[in-house]
């Protein structure tokens, strides 16, 4: 699967979401932004040992996100 997306909003949905990276985290294979693609919308998943942060982007209609499907 394929997906085009405005750079505005996807820096402000990683902004968003990276708050719950720890730049110390003691294990740092566990830090990052799970990122995945649906049929209609991309979450934005990260997290560390005390919260998590889920950010959903989904189709509209001002074409801000397309999904192209293989």
């Amino acid at each position: 699967m394929h997906f085009k997306i405005s750079k505005k909003v996807f820096y402000e949905s990683l902004s968003k979401v990276s708050r719950a990276i720890s730049a110390s985290s003691p294990i740092p294979a566990l830090s990052g932004i799970k990122l995945t693609v649906f049929n209609e919308e991309i979450e934005l998943i990260s997290s560390d040992s005390d919260m998590s942060i889920i950010k959903t982007i989904k189709l509209d209609g001002d074409n801000n996100l397309q999904i192209f499907k293989e």
